[in-house]
């Protein structure tokens, strides 16, 4: 009988083995196919931020034929943009397309091809995550190490963050994989083992930043072994294979060092200032109630007991490894003030290992109880009931999303000339600016007839996008005094207040509120006072016409459409009245008024003839920024549908800060001349240019215009001094407007009697 007892024991171990394969195949799958199941959620609309996919895409070149690989942002590292140009240049093989610009030009329309390919890259990511938390977790068992998989499959905010595109899945996988290395390093020592490690801790660097604390666990490991030279040698050698790898993936960081620099210190201001919604304090609570979201309340006490056991002499050497790496990857988010699910994934994976090491003593050949066998089979079952109902519930959303069911009722019920503005994550609608853009844009011109004829099909529409501000700089650099910023509001959320003035509202069909930002600042009515009485405004004045909200199988935010009727207008002219030209500072904290007077900041070439007081020019770049593209956008949208007087305020206000906008300055002309008030164009007109250096020059519109308000105004002298500018000379393609306008002006000399009573047709731009 002695004899046969190594062949029974090997009999026994096959079938063991064997299913423990089968687990690394089978939960993978499983965690792959609930992600799978909505891939294309949302689509054809990409209403998601994917900043890797859309950073991608700009790598492509100005035309789509000279590829430029310098991605010009790092606020993410750079591997994943890569990555996602690759999927791209696959999809563009498969998709039939002649030529580049073809590809780009149809993408604008339906990315649906490239998009699954870059959620698949998060969804294959995510699958191999699940495969090498049961690698790490079956020294625990097969059953706790099936558990702990099952947490990764079924966890909510990983299955909702894979099936979008982001870095934080890809991040995670690489992360995973180096602690697995680690693991088997300080089993049994072998310097390779540390080196892959290194390798794959650079890779998750060159990933996303945040991959940076797994220094701490790969220093820490096995730490007997910096007691002799050759262990800290070694140690030092894995930092610089990292660093290595890291650079290698990211490598225009070393050459673009100023743009690296920009955008690390606006990822810092966001990350440690907070973001709308969270502005200050702690997201321990946030993190946690998101832990027992996805483990469930019965998974995160393991996970809590497994932190414990980390502390007790008989914690095995991966249990603590483990604990390292979770708390190093959980506390950084739990102790910052930004909150959002797809900072959690790391430490989601990294607890759901951990949660086999507390599941292990409930095994039966732990139990010393009895019926420990009957509890150590129920118990995975119990634990992973909630994360089953949650996981379940998350894979089968996203049908369908709001957005899409927002842009779909847009295209049924909007008109022509109706005029929308919408809060972000609102309905996605090809723009008339949007449009012009893109058939002036190098693409454009590129790409086949055929693809020009497919885009130029497409219904564009009057919306105009409110500003949203979640994060970043609050401070700005006074022109006398640049050494020290100041700070004009106390966090960079404080920027949108001044957006929400209903007067801004003067000649607008539509308002589209979306739960995404209006919920955001209903949280807080103190310091969103402004955005509370704009909504109490829709809600007593405007009609609420369309709503679309959440449900089990739809997804996204919650969006409001309300319908500004005459009576609307009618109660907004008798309530607000006209726009101010200072708009957008009335918001401006008293002490930044102070202060900014007090060091007398404002330039005495733009502040002459200006409609604003001094210490409002210290925020000229700042209303560059924040507000200009805005109102210029509305401003354009107005005019293009007839709306001219409140247009013509919203150019105004803008012209008074920034004179030298020419753009404005150009539509400010027409419109303002539409409306005959051709002393206002020659006076904003006249400002503009002489704000202009003789190395710039006049442009040829501008001048221009300027001698059509000279002839509005029964001026023909200094309008034939405007057209003999050297501009106006040098630009044959306007040599027919000049001679046309020069010609009426020597009429109106010879008979100054008649004056120029009809308004000057515009330029030909």
């Amino acid at each position: 009988m002695a004899r046969m007892q190594p062949g029974l024991n090997l009999s026994l171990r096959a079938p063991a083995l064997s299913a423990s394969s089968l687990l690394l195949v089978l939960i993978p799958m499983l965690g792959a196919a609930l992600r799978v199941l909505h891939i294309r959620h949302g689509l054809p609309d990409l209403t998601e931020e994917a900043f890797p996919f859309r950073h991608a895409l700009s790598m492509w070149g100005a035309d789509g034929s000279s590829p430029d690989l310098n991605p010009h942002w790092f606020a993410y590292s750079s591997l994943s943009l890569y990555l996602n140009y690759f999927l791209q240049r696959i999809a563009f093989w498969c998709s039939g397309s002649d030529q580049p610009a073809d590809f780009l030009l149809r993408l604008t329309m339906d990315p649906t091809q490239a998009v699954i390919a870059s959620r698949g890259l998060s969804i294959l990511a995510d699958a191999v995550t699940i495969g090498i938390v049961g690698r790490l977790t079956i020294a625990y068992g097969k059953v706790p190490a099936a558990v702990a998989m099952a947490f990764v499959a079924l966890a909510p905010w990983m299955i909702e963050t894979s099936r979008l595109i982001f870095a934080d899945s890809l991040m995670t996988m690489f992360a995973m994989a180096a602690l697995q290395q680690l693991d088997r390093f300080q089993s049994d020592r072998q310097g390779r083992h540390l080196m892959f490690s290194a390798m794959l801790i650079g890779l998750a660097i060159g990933t996303k930043y945040p991959a940076v604390i797994l220094f701490l666990p790969m220093m820490l490991v096995a730490p007997q072994e910096y007691l002799h030279a050759g262990g800290r040698r070694r140690r030092a050698i894995a930092v610089g294979v990292a660093c290595v790898a890291a650079v290698a993936t990211t490598p225009y960081a070393v050459l673009s060092w100023g743009e690296v620099a920009r955008d690390l210190t606006y990822m810092l201001d966001t990350t440690t200032g907070g973001g709308l919604g969270h502005t200050s304090g702690l997201s321990f609570g946030f993190y946690l109630s998101g832990t027992v979201a996805n483990l469930g309340v019965l998974g995160t006490l393991l996970l809590l007991i497994s932190v414990i056991l980390c502390l007790t002499p008989t914690a095995t050497n991966t249990t603590r490894l483990l604990g390292l790496a979770w708390l190093a990857a959980f506390l950084p988010t739990a102790l910052s003030p930004t909150q959002a699910h797809r900072y959690l994934v790391p430490a989601l994976a990294i607890g759901s290992c951990l949660t086999s090491a507390a599941l292990r003593l409930a095994s039966p050949s732990h139990g010393s109880f009895r019926g420990a066998r009957y509890f150590g089979f129920f118990l995975p079952l119990i634990v992973l009931l909630q994360p089953l109902l949650n996981g379940s519930r998350a894979a089968l959303s996203g049908a369908m999303t709001t957005q899409r069911l927002a842009t779909e009722w847009a295209h049924t019920h909007l008109g022509d000339r109706d005029l929308v503005v919408s809060e972000a994550y609102g309905p996605t609608l090809l723009t008339h600016e949007t449009r012009s853009l893109m058939i002036s844009s190098p693409v454009f011109r590129a790409a086949s007839p055929q693809a020009q004829g497919g885009y130029l099909k497409q219904r564009a529409y009057h919306l105009v996008w409110m500003p949203l501000l979640s994060g970043g700089y609050t401070s700005v650099v006074l022109p006398r005094d640049a050494r020290t910023p100041v700070e004009v509001y106390p966090h960079a959320v404080d920027w949108n207040a001044a957006a929400y003035d209903i007067r801004l509202l003067r000649g607008v069909d539509y308002f589209i509120t979306t739960s995404a930002v209006r919920g955001r600042f209903d949280a807080d009515t103190l310091r969103f006072h402004e955005q509370r009485r704009f909504y109490a405004f829709l809600e007593r004045h405007a009609m609420a016409v369309a709503q679309f909200g959440s449900t089990s199988n739809i997804e996204g935010p919650r969006i409001t459409v309300y319908r500004l009727t005459a009576r609307t207008q009618a109660d907004l002219a008798a309530t607000a009245g006209p726009l101010a030209v200072d708009w957008w500072t009335r918001t401006v904290p008293a002490s930044f008024r102070a202060l900014a007077t007090e060091r007398k900041n404002a330039p005495l070439a733009v502040t002459t003839g200006a409609e604003l007081p001094g210490w409002a020019f210290a925020l000229r770049a700042a209303y560059a920024q924040r507000y200009s593209p805005f109102a210029f956008s509305l401003a354009q949208h107005l005019a293009a549908v007839g709306r001219f007087e409140p247009s013509e305020q919203l150019l105004r206000a803008g012209l008074a800060i920034l004179p030298d906008d020419i753009d404005a300055a150009l539509l400010y002309a027409q419109v303002a001349g539409s409306l005959a008030h051709w002393s206002d164009v020659e006076t904003v007109l006249e400002r503009s240019t002489a704000l202009l250096t003789p190395a710039e020059g006049v442009p040829p519109e501008l001048a221009l215009a300027l001698a059509n308000a000279h002839l509005a105004n029964s001026r023909p002298t200094q309008a034939l001094q405007v057209l003999g500018a050297p501009s106006l000379r040098d630009a044959s393609m306007y040599a027919t407007d000049v001679e046309a306008l020069a010609a009426r002006a020597r009429y109106m000399l010879k008979a100054p009697s008649r004056g120029y009573s009809r308004a000057p047709t515009s330029p030909r731009r």
